[in-house]
């Protein structure tokens, strides 16, 4: 009775609900009751632990997300503003929900952003105990406080349901003072039943009046047992355990997987002396100190220790503290005393920044293995992300796009949950594939980024931050693009700056806004003094493309400067840019052989260049023409781009053809025999069509591309998007066929021939993605398709309950089954 007709009212009110009212006003058996099969209920539930920490509050409503939709979203370690915005992003697809906030003093930030944001047709729930007064209630609001909730006597008489006197009754009720659980509580209690819970985010919890006395030894031992590492650390910390330091590896990864870095820290530095000068606790004590940036303070403790102890993981992550010129032989040393997946990834780590050789490949798979051996799932991900990184390094961009797909597998497989080593993932395959040119299917992985402001200068970030631009750059986008790298520039520190100004640099020449470059350029270079030698590459690169355009000659010091900057700790992505604008200037000076050796000297980077990763690293088709054939030595094949777009390419120079000439070259790349002329007007027109119309649009043809007669047939080398992805699945490579298709063959045309070859070609594909089973490809040719049930049912049995995207899969099966009633 009470409760119905609470729920009523709040089921009724305009806008937000807001309580201000404790607990045993009844507030948790009111929004627990919200919950339906139509309107699920999410209930973030904050404590005094997590005010005023983005991260924390990130992790509680991840949590929240995850139990509602019975896996994952998003995972730990971002603010809570990520989380928000990738649930208002999918919002249609999942929702609608019941968004339901209780410890509300301890989460305004999360309030304020959830009250702010649009959440159509979401029913929102925030409980305070006290609103702060400086707190701003939206409009249109329903708020509801003690006197709201106090039950009324026939509602306490309805309760007890004749069980009571109605003497009892009148004393439980007034003694409660009309409180919804105290006078549950009192009932139970006179009746001998069990002990009250009350609801929870969690599941039922205790009653606030109930205590335990559970010495402190053992309840952190029965939570480690259960293998709750976060909880059980608070417990041993503030009753100095000594047995925390048997479970620091656990403890240490569960706080950095949440990246709860700064309360980690905080908790560590409460520890007693004795327990901080153990070595595995002192290791996490400084990993935590770098990740907040006060390794500084903990410095001389840490070198003091190593004086008189070998201690090799602490050595190594001493090394990579501060790299410098010292740092490899003392990682080295580390790594000489015990090889370790922590040694020999941190030693792999400085041989990459300051040598990128080879050497430091073989140190990462070292670590690779050995991480795998011992089962630590958080270091296969770590090094997986470094061996993509170190291979782009090195030129080898086709091997690190494979690592990064490895390591985003290997992410979701093991079920890890820390968000930021994910995107470094995405971010790691987007930027090798836009290397390679491996654009199709690029823009769903690139839709996994959901960028907010809380995320600037965040340790990684910057790469992501960065490929976003890249991705925005090399699809037409330059203004888009601009506003990436813009975000960088203004939030990276000083020793990222050259990396940040290229970018900037590359996205307002683009612009053509010549002087503006040449200004950031020209800051960039008097700052490069006070930058680490591995990246002034990028400082000199930078200035080198700002000067180039308006007087080319001069930029060529700054361009050979950069090259041996980067031959030095061999970095292929700088030599292979500075390479191309150098050739690209000798060319302007009729000084082909200088050029050519230009180009030869950023081997293998160049080799594994596709489309996208010219226009990348050099520039645009128009000055970059004469640089690319000289590579090539004669000019590239001729390119028809019809797979869901209209596109043909000679000479590196887009073509604008209109439809009907593109529906010819269509049927001509797949007839290399040659057609007659009814023929191809049956192909085009279909019966009863005309050959003289087919001559007169052969004629306008070939103003452009070279067409021999009798039979007509192409008389000039090509390529086309359609027949590779036909090749492709017939060696069985489904993954590549896929990426290849960016959509419908000329989806705009209405040709015979056409309209027949385009949806027999994509049933093949599909056909073969059912067969091969792979999670990746049917999920990539689901989105594209959009409605086929058949695709969707059968990508959400090939993924794991881990992966992010899980939830959305089912919903969208969920979706289409209602959509095609089907139960």
């Amino acid at each position: 009775m009470w409760l119905e007709a609470r729920l009523k009212i709040v089921k009724e009110a305009p806008g937000v609900v807001i309580f201000e009212a404790d607990d045993v006003w009844g507030v948790p058996d009111i929004i627990t009751s919200l919950d339906s099969e139509q309107n699920p209920l999410i209930w973030l539930q904050f404590t005094p632990d997590h005010f005023g920490d983005p991260i924390a509050q990130g992790n509680v409503l991840a949590d929240a997300v995850k139990k509602t939709l019975g896996s994952p979203l998003f995972g730990y370690g971002l603010p809570f503003h990520f989380g928000l915005s990738v649930l208002v992003r999918h919002l249609e697809l999942l929702g609608p929900f019941t968004l339901a906030v209780s410890g509300g003093e301890y989460g305004l930030e999360v309030i304020d952003e959830l009250l702010r944001k649009e959440f159509s047709a979401c029913r929102r729930i925030v409980a305070f105990s006290r609103i702060p007064s400086d707190f701003g209630l939206p409009t249109p609001c329903f708020t509801l406080g003690p006197e709201d909730l106090k039950m009324t006597l026939d509602e306490a008489v309805w309760m007890a349901d004749s069980a009571l006197s109605q003497e009892e009754i009148r004393r439980v009720w007034q003694e409660s003072g009309g409180a919804y659980e105290s006078v549950k509580r009192q009932y139970r209690a006179g009746l001998d039943f069990p002990s009250l819970y009350k609801p929870a985010p969690i599941g039922n919890s205790s009653s606030a009046s109930q205590t335990f006395e559970i010495p402190p030894d053992d309840f952190f031992h029965a939570l480690a047992n259960r293998k709750l590492w976060i909880e059980a650390f608070e417990i041993a910390v503030e009753h100095h355990i000594e047995g925390v330091k048997d479970f620091i590896e656990p403890i240490g990864a569960a706080y950095f997987e949440r990246g709860l870095f700064q309360r980690f820290w905080e908790l560590l530095c409460c520890l007693p002396t004795k327990l901080r000068r153990h070595e595995a606790v002192l290791f996490w004590m400084y990993s935590a100190a770098i990740a907040v940036n006060q390794h500084r303070t903990l410095a001389t403790e840490v070198r003091a220790y190593l004086e008189h102890h070998d201690a090799p993981e602490l050595r190594a992550l001493y090394a990579s503290a501060t790299p410098n010129a010292s740092s490899k032989a003392l990682a080295k040393q580390a790594v000489e005393a015990k090889e370790t997946p922590v040694t020999l990834r941190l030693y792999g780590f400085l041989l990459s920044v300051f040598e990128g050789t080879e050497d430091a490949t073989e140190v990462l798979l070292k670590a690779l293995n050995l991480s795998e051996m011992s089962g630590q799932d958080h270091e296969v991900v770590t090094i997986g992300n470094l061996l993509s990184s170190h291979l782009c390094r090195i030129g080898r961009f086709r091997a690190a796009a494979h690592w990064a797909e490895w390591t985003l597998e290997q992410f979701y497989r093991r079920g890890s949950r820390e968000e930021l080593r994910r995107l470094e993932a995405i971010g790691n395959l987007a930027f090798s594939r836009l290397l390679i040119g491996r654009l199709a299917g690029l823009e769903d992985i690139v839709q996994d980024f959901v960028l907010t402001p809380s995320l600037y200068g965040i340790p990684s970030m910057e790469g992501i931050i960065s490929t976003m631009g890249d991705y925005m750059l090399v699809t037409g986008k330059p203004s888009k693009a601009l506003r990436f790298y813009q975000i960088n520039f203004k939030h990276l520190p000083l020793q990222q700056a050259p990396f940040a100004a290229l970018d900037l640099v590359r996205g307002l020449v683009c612009l053509k806004q010549y002087e503006s470059a040449l200004e950031i350029a020209e800051r960039m270079l008097s700052l490069l003094p006070a930058t680490m030698e591995p990246l002034q590459a990028y400082g000199y690169l930078a200035y080198g493309i700002a000067t180039t355009y308006p007087q080319p000659t001069e930029a060529k010091p700054y361009f050979l400067r950069a090259i041996e900057l980067s031959k030095k700790i061999c970095n292929a992505v700088t030599l292979t840019q500075a390479s191309l604008h150098l050739a690209r200037i000798y060319l302007l000076e009729d000084r082909f052989e200088e050029a050519q050796r230009s180009l030869s000297n950023a081997e293998p980077g160049i080799g594994e260049l596709g489309e996208s990763g010219w226009l990348l690293l050099g520039g645009s088709n128009d000055d970059f023409r004469d640089v690319r054939m000289l590579w090539n030595g004669t000019s590239v094949p001729m390119q028809l781009i019809f797979l869901g777009d209209q596109q043909v390419r000679i000479d590196f120079e887009s073509s604008d053809l209109r439809l009907r000439l593109c529906e010819l070259l269509t049927i001509l790349a797949l007839h290399p025999e040659g057609l007659d002329g009814e023929e191809l007007a049956l192909h085009l027109y279909g019966d009863g069509a005309n050959p003289s119309t087919v001559k007169a649009t052969i004629s306008k043809l070939r103003g452009r591309v070279a067409i021999d007669s009798r039979p007509y047939r192409l008389a000039v080398p090509f390529e086309a998007d359609f027949i590779e992805v036909e090749r492709h699945l017939g060696r069985g490579n489904v993954r590549e066929a896929l990426e290849l298709y960016r959509g419908p063959l000329l989806p705009k045309s209405q040709a015979p021939f056409i309209v027949e070859y385009r949806e027999q070609l994509e049933e093949n594909l599909r056909q073969s993605a059912l067969l091969s089973g792979d999670a990746k490809v049917l999920i990539q040719l689901a989105q594209r398709l959009e409605d086929d049930l058949v695709l969707w049912e059968a990508t959400k049995k090939t993924l794991s309950h881990y992966d992010p995207q899980y939830s959305l899969v089912n919903a969208r099966v969920n979706q289409l089954r209602r959509a095609y009633n089907i139960n």
